[in-house]
């Protein structure tokens, strides 16, 4: 299954971006701009409602360009290009409204947000603080200084801040992700659960909550209730390719291997290079019994990514079924190596390496 960790960090980056796009205006109300021309400002937030952020863009950068001291221009320039990916430019453009607007909460929290989509934890974490400072009910300063600390590995600084951002705004969605997180760590699955469904009812329409929420259930063994969450979130993201996954992971689970055999391949097909959908239907091959299928796929999928230890555990797994004794122990050889406390992996290796001497 796609490891939830890496799925975790892509959901939060794409929550944030639209988050950050769909309260733009509001925000910008307590930045202030400049009294001239407001044409370029007002057309770049009709784009914005629209979802149209690259002539969004195109407008905010002439009303910075026409009055190069308009705070709220430059702001709002700041947030499209967060959406847009850009983070290094917006933190840059966030850095010079911080610095006209030092009071402002949302200037430091729009910078800490610039800093936190780059991975620069520690320094977004004290920028939320500071945002918080300034305005001890800015629920979204509270929630994303929570996602930075489970980052930075403070689970209870971050069950605290989200407790309180949903204390303060009970729609938000991130804090219930990141209080799943730190309740999966903690060994509270049913908690989890909870927070996961939540944040499924509060964002229904967001296909990357379903599958969160999807996955989980199954790694849990819940196939029965994971089913309509894959289903949804095929659904309203036909073109995922951790939707087909997802759903071919409970199909297949469920003792539906041809299903799971049709989305997996739907998987590949719109993720070729995916090593987690070459395993995926590397597995339902072996539920079938076709080896020299699963073998291929769990090849390509090791060469797409080497360094997984579990990878290499499954073909080795695999090799072994098809009579590849020594193609076994090689993998099993590379597994040890990469995860050496495995256990698992090197009874395997022992008994692998005990029939090789008594042949």
């Amino acid at each position: 299954m796609l490891d939830l960790a890496s799925m975790h960090i892509r959901w939060v980056n794409l929550v944030a971006a639209a988050l950050v796009i769909s309260t733009g205006c509001v925000f910008a109300e307590t930045i202030g701009e400049a009294p001239d021309d407001k044409g370029h400002l007002e057309l770049g937030e009709r784009f914005v409602k629209r979802g149209d952020y690259t002539n969004a863009l195109i407008e905010y950068e002439l009303a910075v360009k026409a009055e190069p001291e308009n705070i709220k221009a430059q702001f709002m320039l700041g947030k499209v290009l967060l959406g847009l990916s850009d983070y290094k430019r917006a933190e840059k453009l966030f850095q010079e409204v911080v610095w006209a607007r030092p009071r402002s909460s949302d200037a430091h929290l729009m910078l800490a947000e610039s800093k936190r989509l780059q991975g620069k934890f520690r320094e977004a974490s004290g920028l939320y603080r500071r945002a918080i400072k300034l305005n001890h009910k800015n629920a979204l300063a509270y929630a994303y200084s929570g996602e930075c600390a489970r980052a930075l590995g403070d689970d209870s600084g971050a069950i605290f801040d989200c407790k309180k951002a949903l204390e303060l705004d009970a729609k938000l969605v991130v804090p219930h992700i990141v209080l799943a997180d730190c309740c999966l760590k903690a060994n509270l699955p049913d908690v989890a659960l909870y927070h996961l469904k939540q944040a499924s009812v509060l964002n229904s329409g967001d296909a990357l909550i379903h599958i969160r929420y999807g996955n989980t259930l199954g790694k849990l063994g819940k196939w029965e209730e994971a089913l309509p969450e894959f289903k949804q979130a095929v659904e309203l993201a036909p073109k995922s390719h951790e939707a087909h996954l997802g759903l071919s992971w409970t199909y297949a689970s469920t003792s539906k291997t041809d299903e799971a055999l049709q989305e997996a391949r739907k998987a590949l097909s719109l993720s070729p290079a995916s090593a987690d959908a070459h395993a995926t239907l590397a597995w339902i091959y072996q539920k079938k019994n076709d080896r020299a299928a699963a073998r291929a796929h769990y090849k390509i999928a090791v060469k797409l990514n080497p360094t997984s230890a579990q990878l290499r555990h499954a073909l080795a797994d695999c090799l072994n079924q098809s009579g590849d004794l020594q193609g076994a122990i090689a993998e099993l050889i590379q597994t040890t190596r990469l995860m050496p406390d495995d256990y698992e992996a090197k009874l395997s290796l022992n008994s692998l390496l005990g029939q090789d001497i008594q042949n």
